[in-house]
């Protein structure tokens, strides 16, 4: 009998392993079709269809508010009849269950609907539905639609199929607002990775497969990355043969589409790389050695030679210290520092760049980039070394908002630190302390 108690318990474990599993890709897989749409409201219903099957429900409703109407428009649905579809075409804020969810701003989770004296779940009670959940589309505290599952063979739903519902109308609010694509994708790894370490803390007694599967999951960032590359490449080079073979018979609307689409996969392709290379700062580190540092400034301006000379840009160094690092790193960091100090030049005005040292035994090492550039409100200091954070437009300057969340990690594996001190239009200095034991040449 205990063996018996073992093997159930041992298959009860593997299961819930299994499903913890195949959520976190049905989730990951969502969030990532939506962040690649540019009109992810017209994918909504092929997404909603997969959390269907694997929520087992039968019916799914995507309202989107109508501000000029003043009502809901259905957007999306299925598991009813397309006749069905057309007499709930508008719905009425307080009307029906979706109605008094986009009214009210909150979730309404109805269940035993056949027994239920609730008058607002009479329409789809009508369809058969037996329990009936229903999440508002919010941005910023704004309800801009709701997003609604429905069951006609349970009568209640779980408190995690509930969260998986939430999640997925979180990411579907947030990609039709387009607020930032690669914000959300962030955060909806984040949010996943938080979810499955919590479900692996609660199975690490019974399997220590789940371990192995936490590790994995941790590095979710850069596999997604490596993965795409090929599947966008292979899109921006059909793209763009499309585009040279059948210009013609797609004529100016087809021509002004597919451009769109390879400029959205072009900058998808931007972001997958800034992820991959902001993963690798500790995957693909290499050991600390002695790096002159004049050295290695002196490659990254022959680097960026071409940028200097389209910017008329000038740089100039001081003397620099000899430092402990990962050299590799330290050039990936000065390029990102002067780099962005020759592209965020004020219009009109050649860019000047210093690079400058001082050293002393108490607090060691800095290593300032200056510049005469547009700059920035400190406000934003801590913002704009977080991952695809961008203090510009993307219509002003060009940029994954990548770069300086790459140079902070790179400054944190070497057991340092970066600030920056700015004034709008009057430049920037971004200050990299090193520790005491580097040396003046």
């Amino acid at each position: 009998m205990a063996i018996f108690d073992v093997i159930t318990e041992r298959k009860r474990t593997q299961d819930a392993l299994q499903l913890s599993e195949s959520r976190f890709r049905l989730l990951s897989g969502t969030a990532g079709r939506l962040l690649a749409s540019q009109n992810p409201q017209a994918i909504v219903e092929e997404l909603c269809r997969q959390v269907m099957q694997h929520l087992d429900c039968q019916v799914f409703f995507n309202f989107m508010v109508d501000d000029i109407m003043g009502k809901l428009h259905l957007n999306a649905c299925a598991g009813i009849p397309e006749e069905e579809a057309r007499k709930i075409e508008w719905l009425d804020y307080g009307v029906a269950v979706c109605g008094c969810a986009a009214r009210d701003g909150v979730r309404i989770v109805a269940e035993d609907i056949f027994n239920s004296p609730d008058i607002r779940t009479e329409l789809v009670k009508s369809y058969g539905v037996q329990a009936y959940a229903c999440h508002p589309l919010e941005v910023q505290g704004k309800c801009v639609g709701t997003l609604s599952f429905g069951t006609k063979t349970r009568t209640s739903f779980s408190a995690e199929e509930l969260a998986l519902m939430k999640t997925v109308a979180d990411q579907v609010a947030t990609a039709m607002e387009k607020l930032s694509l690669v914000d959300e994708l962030r955060n909806s790894r984040d949010q996943l990775e938080l979810r499955v370490r919590e479900r692996t803390a609660e199975l690490k007694a019974y399997m220590a497969k789940l371990e192995q599967s936490n590790q994995a999951l941790q590095d979710f960032a850069s596999i997604a990355a490596h993965d795409m590359k090929e599947p966008l490449r292979k899109v921006i080079a059909f793209g763009s043969m499309l585009s040279q073979k059948y210009e013609d018979p797609l004529g100016e609307t087809g021509n002004d589409y597919l451009n769109r689409m390879l400029g959205a996969t072009e900058r998808m392709q931007s972001l997958l790389a800034g992820l991959l290379d902001y993963s690798r700062v500790t995957t693909a580190s290499k050991p600390f050695k002695e790096v002159d540092l004049s050295d290695i400034i002196g490659e990254v301006i022959s680097d960026l030679e071409v940028r200097i000379v389209r910017t008329g840009g000038e740089v100039h160094i001081g003397t620099l210290p000899v430092i402990s690092a990962d050299p590799t790193q330290m050039r990936q960091l000065f390029q990102n520092l002067i780099g962005n100090a020759l592209k965020f030049h004020k219009p009109g005005e050649k860019p000047t760049v210093r690079v400058s040292s001082e050293c002393n035994e108490d607090s060691g090492c800095e290593i300032v980039v200056e510049d005469n550039g547009t700059g920035f409100d400190e406000q934003y200091r801590e913002k704009i070394f977080a991952p695809f954070q961008r203090y510009h437009a993307r219509s002003e300057y060009e940029g994954t908002g990548m770069g300086l969340a790459i140079c902070k990690k790179i400054v944190e594996r070497h057991g340092v630190s970066i600030t920056a001190k700015s004034t709008p239009g009057a430049g920037s200095q971004f200050i990299v302390t090193l520790p005491v034991r580097s040396r003046m040449n």
